[in-house]
């Protein structure tokens, strides 16, 4: 998501974070993307970390522990 610098300071963030935090495979909040694999996804990550100002707030790392396949 990009946004304004001004819409940090309304606790947007801290919202999407918290409500990240309770997603899980067990209870099926988060699934795979099958469309793209892992290393897609990281590279797409490390060309927008590129940009400046750029930042990874919460997430950013593959899922662990399933068997979902590659």
């Amino acid at each position: 998501m990009f946004m304004h610098r001004n819409w940090r300071k309304t606790g947007l963030l801290d919202i999407m974070a918290e409500q990240a935090g309770k997603r899980s495979l067990k209870d099926l909040t988060v699934g795979p993307v099958l469309t793209w694999n892992n290393e897609m996804i990281k590279a797409h990550l490390d060309a927008i970390l590129e940009l400046d100002g750029s930042k990874i707030l919460f997430g950013g790392v593959p899922l662990t522990g399933h068997t979902i396949p590659k």
